[in-house]
């Protein structure tokens, strides 16, 4: 579950970065799925590597259901199991943007 307190620890404090952090993610997040929406299904490398892109771009304010949910889809993708790719690229879509809409709701809660 999110916890904005612990997300503002993370970044010691700092809404200002917290807010560059959450621009950052809206900016790299939606395409990064599109690109993982689009690839062939067989195509388990680039698949890893975009996985860990995502991974990497909603883990820029420390682990979340989003993180977890990418670091599933980079593992399974590594293992081969192409069978999980529908499910897991759908759940990373669900957490990409609960996780936007929280990191909204908090930074302008901090911000008021």
């Amino acid at each position: 579950d999110f916890d904005g307190e612990q997300v503002l620890e993370y970044v010691d404090g700092d809404v200002e970065l917290l807010a560059e952090l959450l621009d950052f993610i809206r900016g790299s997040v939606p395409g990064l799925l599109e690109e993982i929406v689009a690839l062939p299904e067989g195509d388990t490398e680039t698949l890893q590597s975009k996985a860990h892109a995502l991974k990497n771009a909603v883990g820029v304010i420390g682990t979340n259901d989003a993180h977890a949910c990418a670091l599933a889809l980079e593992t399974a993708a590594r293992e081969g199991r192409v069978e999980d790719r529908e499910a897991l690229v759908g759940k990373c879509q669900v957490a990409a943007a609960e996780l936007v809409v929280q990191l909204v709701a908090f930074v302008e809660s901090k911000n008021s």
